[in-house]
């Protein structure tokens, strides 16, 4: 909160880092951030990588974005982001490139500790790809995910048509409106980021958690902390969202699927 709040300060003013803390505190999965996932602990270390780097401490950031990667395997699209937003930073002019650009690196290392650590565990660098694969079912067919989602949607008994099919559908698509928001009102390493963990949420041939990822993409609560200064739009905003937090908490409280 702390982390998001000074990043969208930089660009976007007090108002506005209000209006987006406040709009991450009410996303409808939001209470993933105090249950044991690693969303809370990614999304932190994100926006404090991003934090850093806007403010030109490489080496903060790359450390940070090296946590993130170990954290989550997502944590690899900061390699791009960052690679990026350094970029702008000296105005895309490779002529002034220094050694701190190989921090923009340093969560490619996160990733290569995790694939050692899988090595060491089990005898193989790549056993989380098995695991997927045989425990969720999952290979790269959004195609496939969207059609299932769809099925789930349709066919299945309440609450799994909501939390297995409407929802990943709903989310998916708030998902490419920010994508395309990005790219519109923020800087490119935002809209990088966003742009590829969208992708890689719905790569996937079994939606199954597309509203818990969401969460991690922290210029999505930029644009709606932007929206935000439009009351009618808080208005309506607000209480459907909170309303589908409150939902969404008590199914997983009770040890229904919830994402």
């Amino acid at each position: 909160m702390v982390y998001l709040f000074k990043l969208v300060e930089l660009d976007f003013g007090e108002d506005v880092a209000k209006s987006s803390v406040l709009y991450l505190s009410v996303y409808p999965t939001a209470y993933f951030l105090c249950a044991i996932y690693t969303e809370g602990l990614f999304l932190a270390l994100v926006t404090a990588c991003f934090y850093h780097a806007r403010r030109g401490r490489w080496m903060s950031a790359g450390l940070l974005g090296m946590l993130a990667s170990l954290t989550r395997i997502n944590g690899l699209i900061l390699l791009p982001a960052l690679a990026v937003e350094y970029l702008s930073q000296k105005e895309w002019s490779l002529r002034r490139l220094d050694a701190t650009f190989f921090c923009s690196w340093l969560p490619l290392a996160g990733f290569l500790i995790y694939l050692t650590i899988n090595y060491i565990v089990t005898g193989d660098f790549f056993t989380f790809i098995e695991v997927q694969r045989t425990h969720w079912h999952q290979s790269i067919d959004p195609l496939s995910g969207l059609k299932e989602a769809l099925s789930w949607a349709i066919n299945s008994p309440f609450p799994e048509n909501i939390t297995v099919g409407y929802a990943q559908i709903v989310f998916a698509v708030l998902g490419l409106s920010g994508v395309i928001g990005s790219f519109l009102h923020l800087r490119a390493s935002y809209s990088v980021y966003m742009l590829l963990t969208w992708m890689t949420s719905v790569s996937t041939s079994f939606w199954l958690s597309i509203p818990r990822f969401t969460l991690t993409m922290f210029p999505l609560f930029i644009l709606l902390g932007l929206t935000g200064h439009r009351k009618n739009f808080n208005y309506i905003a607000i209480p459907i969202s909170s309303s589908s937090l409150a939902f969404f908490t008590i199914l997983f409280t009770l040890g229904e699927w919830a994402f």
